[in-house]
Formats: C-alpha cells, structure tokens, sequence
C-alpha cells in the first residue's frame, strides 16, 4: 500500500475535505486550552467516573437499565483519550455529548419503570435500510419516507425520544427547536459537511443518536479514530448486541407512543454489523441492503469521516484513514457473508446502486413486492416532486479521490472480491 500522495497527481479543485475548516474563532481556541494546558491550567482529560456522576448529578438518577454500561465506556473513553488525538474542542465536546447521551438513558430507563404499558406498543415489521456508506442509503431512505403510512424516524426526536413535561398543547415542540440550534451549530462549525451528507431537523434521520445510548456501536468509529474500541465492539457477542437493540425498541416505542405509524422505516450504515441482532430483536424485520462498488465507497466514506472527525481532531492523516477504513471494510465484508448465509431470502432485498440512480421509483416498487407491501398510488408523483427538489449535489459537488488516501483501486478490488462476486456488483468506472 501507498503510503502518501503521488506528487504527480494534481487536482483539478480541492477535495472536500481539504476546503473544510474550522472556523477561526475555535481554532484560536484550541490553541489557547492547549497553552494552557502546557502550563498546567488546562482542562482534566476525559473521566468515566465524572461523566457516570456528571449524568447521575443531572438527572437524580443511577439505573441504566440493561446490560452493562461501565465496560463499554471505559474502552471508549481509553479509545477516545490514548488514540483519537482529540483537539482541546474535541475533548469537550465529546465530553458534553457523552453526559448527554447517558443523562437521556437515565431518564428513558426511569420513564419506562415508572410507565410499564409504554412496552406494550408493538412494532411490528419494521424497514431497516442498511449497507456499507456511501452507498445510497440515504437516497433509499429519504425516497421510502414519501409513502404517508410509512413512519421514519425524525431528526429532533432522535435526539430527545422523550416528551418534554412542560410543552402546552397545540404548541410546536420545544424539542424541534432545540435540535434545529443544534444543527445550525453543526452547519457553521463544518459547512462542507452538507455536501457529503446533509442533517435535517424534521426530515428522515438515521437511527445513531439511538444507537449511541447504548455504547455499542460502530458509529463511534466514525467520529473519531478509536481503533481498540472498534476491536472491543468487533468481539462482542450477538446476545450482547441483541441487548442494544433491545433499548433500540425500548425508544422506539416511546416515540410510537407519542406518533403512530403503520410501519416504522430505519436506517443506519452502522446495522450493517449487527443484522443478526436486528433478526433477532425485530424477527419480522424487512431488511433492505444496498450495494455499490467498494472503490467508490472507500474514498467516499474516507473523506466523510474526514469531514466528521475534523471537528474533534485537528491532527488527521488522510493515508491513516485509508488503511483503517479498507480494513474495516474487509472486516465488515467478511462478516456479513457469514451472517447472510443464516437470513431467510425472504426477509431481505439486496438494492444494488446503479439501479437505485438510474430508476428510483421502480427500485421502490421492487422493495415492495418483495415484501408484500402495498405501494400508494401517489408515490410515483411524490417521488418525481422529491428528486426534483433535491437534485443530485443540491449542496455542492463531494470531491474525493481513491488516491488521498493512500490506496488504490486494484488493493480496493482484491479486499472486497468475494463479497462483488457474492452479490454480483457492477464496477463503476
């Protein structure tokens, strides 16, 4: 494997990720903390016990429900503080969020104990879209929540699944509001990000703000380079990701409670790694897969994860990110050619990508006859509406190259053949 940049190579524009930035105001704050911090006045690095107190002291509370949640927050927390290089932002930031993230477990074990009926609602047949990133999981998902008795997951209530107390009816939701603040922070601290994959407040979101209050999921690994809590999580077994998945469904059906739907619709290229514990939890689950060339996929989802994890670290080595995302990419393949072997055909589709871009609707119906879904009448106009609105590059046009990342198409090629072979994958030239 290459080990950097051909100095031939000259670029026509700057890729995405080299036009992103932070803005100048956190730059001088990262190296102020980090002054501070050579004098010995900066910030403690990052605590398991204070964020376990810090989440206890803010909501009163101290039972996390099911499953263990110690042992995952120290590997991550060890991961975040001895791998991730976290810049002095990062480090608070994470910081933040992880008090966060266990302060709204506590209070959703708390809410489901004092309101045991709440685990009564019943999802039933639920549509997960999963696959590899970057390979139109998005465009699937987004195209799928036009059918009006689908039921998707939204941005705001992802990130806060319980109602808040004080809302007076026929009155928004504070909840919306507060997520849309948290967005436009997001949009100001990385603007490229848009372009790669855009966040909505009230439109279709994916399912790794739930998954994050489980500890266990390989989206942590996106935000940052933990490698040793992505060997942890790799090892787990199924019945402790089948436990995750239980607090999965756990909100879910607080949601339901609040909005009903005929059919929930989920997605998440982190439950590419866990189909066995999604079968498991969800055993009337439809799976939908998609498929897209793995050279396409590897310096697309590299220059995502550059995007992302800017905002934590200012220290990021493209070729790193190259060798760590090929192999994670021939770990997940490997996996997942065991685990589909256990699936019934009938519970999953595979949707390959050339056909998604090509013929949306008719990919849509596809999906639904497999299942034995009914597809609406209006959902060829709603299709047609949407993509029209939302053309390809809406945002600007993602610029990335296999060649950044210190690797190239033939060593691409020679990790994921089987799994090309497996489910016959057109190469995109």
């Amino acid at each position: 494997m290459r080990s950097g940049i051909s100095s031939s190579i000259v670029m026509e524009d700057q890729l995405t990720y080299q036009r992103s930035r932070l803005p100048v105001v956190l730059r001088a704050y990262n190296r102020v903390i980090r002054g501070a911090i050579h004098l010995g006045l900066g910030p403690r690095a990052l605590s398991v016990g204070h964020i376990l107190e810090r989440a206890k002291g803010r909501t009163g509370l101290s039972d996390f429900g099911e499953g263990d949640v110690v042992e995952p927050l120290e590997v991550l927390v060890d991961a975040l503080e001895s791998e991730a290089d976290l810049s002095p932002l990062g480090r608070q930031i994470m910081r933040m969020a992880l008090i966060e993230t266990l302060s709204t477990r506590l209070r959703i074990v708390d809410h489901i104990a004092r309101n045991p009926t709440s685990r009564d609602e019943v999802i039933e047949r639920p549509v997960f879209v999963l696959g590899l990133p970057r390979t139109g999981t998005t465009l699937l998902f987004n195209l799928l929540a036009l059918d009006p008795t689908a039921r998707p997951l939204v941005g705001w209530e992802a990130a806060e699944p319980l109602a808040r107390r004080r809302t007076r009816p026929g009155r928004p939701d504070a909840r919306i509001e507060s997520y849309r603040r948290r967005l436009r922070t997001l949009n100001y601290m990385a603007p490229e990000l848009r372009k790669v994959h855009e966040m909505t407040c009230e439109g279709p979101e994916e399912c790794n703000m739930l998954l994050m209050r489980t500890l266990l999921t390989s989206y942590y690994g996106l935000i940052a380079r933990i490698p040793s809590y992505e060997c942890w999580l790799a090892g787990r077994s199924q019945s402790t990701q089948e436990i995750a998945y239980r607090f999965h469904r756990d909100q879910l059906r607080l949601l339901q409670n609040q909005r009903h739907g005929a059919r929930w619709l989920l997605k998440s290229p982190a439950h590419l790694a866990t189909i066995d514990a999604i079968a498991g939890v969800y055993p009337d689950a439809c799976i939908v897969q998609t498929h897209r060339d793995p050279a396409k996929v590897h310096p697309s989802t590299c220059s995502l994860i550059m995007l992302v994890r800017s905002l934590l670290s200012d220290r990021i080595d493209p070729v790193q990110i190259g060798h760590e995302v090929l192999e994670e990419m021939q770990r997940r393949l490997s996996r997942l050619l065991e685990v589909r072997e256990m699936l019934p055909p009938a519970r999953i589709i595979d949707v390959q990508y050339a056909d998604l871009v090509v013929d949306p609707l008719a990919t849509v119906r596809r999906i639904y006859d497999h299942f034995d879904l009914t597809l609406p009448t209006e959902m060829a106009r709603r299709t047609q509406h949407w993509l029209e609105q939302n053309p390809r590059h809406k945002h600007g046009i993602h610029r990335y190259a296999v060649e950044a990342f210190g690797t190239d198409r033939e060593e691409i090629d020679r990790v994921s053949a089987a799994y090309r072979e497996r489910f016959d994958i057109p190469l995109e030239r």
